[in-house]
């Protein structure tokens, strides 16, 4: 078995929380009923509440990554490991853009189907920005040099608040649908980058590697 195949059982393990899952799942149904069921029109205040919703329900998806974060962080048996760079940033980084970008993706193609292209290019470009919140949050948890950040990644919610209650996203972004899924790609580029490299810095300024090489080599004195 592979480092990367252990790394993902461990981490799919601790993530395997019945109470964080079932929190995570009410946060994404709950604000996506309103794209599902009856989309606001163009032009209202409810658009614009909508497309903040779109944002905010990525505090579900980020949910799974800060419990487990905080597990591995406070924890050095899982810095011992053998895999443990594995575990602390190609894993989280994996499974936190893939359960991002299938549940954006379906979301916006529910848009699509109520709203039109329109609809689903508003939905793209929202719900990619809380796809950035939540996959750089889910990097950051645990990680004693990254608590203003991760604070501040999730007070960004409410900047996006008071922005839905200017109006000035009340008519939408106006965008094509092949610009929408362009800038749908850039803003998860730009996540990955972003998380990796400070997950890199992290890893190379912390004690975790010290702790994984001082372990490795008690083994093999051993």
């Amino acid at each position: 078995m592979s480092d990367l195949k252990r790394a993902m059982r461990i981490y799919l393990k601790l993530a395997s929380n019945i109470i964080i899952i079932i929190c995570a799942a009410f946060m994404l149904i709950g604000f996506s009923l309103g794209v599902l069921l009856d989309p606001a029109k163009k032009g209202s205040t409810d658009y614009g509440s909508m497309l903040f919703s779109m944002y905010t329900l990525h505090v579900g998806t980020a949910l799974i990554g800060i419990n487990v974060g905080l597990i591995t962080g406070t924890n050095k048996y899982f810095a011992s490991l053998p895999f443990a760079k594995k575990l602390y940033i190609d894993v989280p980084l994996l499974c936190s853009s893939v359960l991002c970008a299938v549940y954006d993706l379906i979301i916006s193609f529910c848009a699509c189907y109520r709203g039109g292209t329109e609809l689903m290019s508003d939905i793209l470009v929202f719900t990619a920005l809380g796809s950035m919140m939540s996959i750089i949050v889910t990097a950051v948890s645990g990680k004693k040099k990254f608590m203003i950040l991760s604070g501040l990644m999730m007070c960004s919610m409410f900047f996006f608040m008071m922005l839905s209650k200017t109006g000035v996203i009340d008519n939408g972004l106006d965008l094509p649908l092949w610009a929408a899924f362009i800038i749908f790609a850039g803003v998860y580029a730009a996540a990955i980058l972003i998380s990796y490299l400070l997950l890199i810095w992290w890893w190379k300024t912390s004690n975790r590697a010290d702790v994984q090489y001082q372990t490795i080599n008690n083994t093999i004195s051993a």
